[in-house]
């Protein structure tokens, strides 16, 4: 009787042990894929950090608005966008 217990709980050490193996494993292969991660972050994070900002871009459009309503803000005081008169 004591036998069957002590083997009984010889073969749930067995699993025991063969679960923990497994779970090392599968820490092994998670702490190389946190590792893959990690370079992936750090490489888009590299890449954000060269793309223009909202501000940037806006001050280019304003900038680029204003530009083009002075040209034609000095080409209508000078005449040259004076819709011509049909004959």
């Amino acid at each position: 009787m004591i036998e069957a217990r002590v083997a009984s709980l010889e073969a749930d050490v067995k699993n025991i042990r063969e679960n923990v193996g497994d779970m090392k494993i599968a820490l092994r292969e998670a702490g190389k894929d946190l590792t893959d991660l990690k370079v992936s972050q750090a490489t888009l994070t590299e890449r954000i950090s060269h793309l223009p900002t909202k501000s940037y871009i806006g001050w280019w459009i304003s900038g680029g608005l204003t530009v083009a309503v002075a040209a034609l803000t000095v080409l209508s005081r000078l005449g040259w966008l004076v819709a011509a008169t049909p004959k």
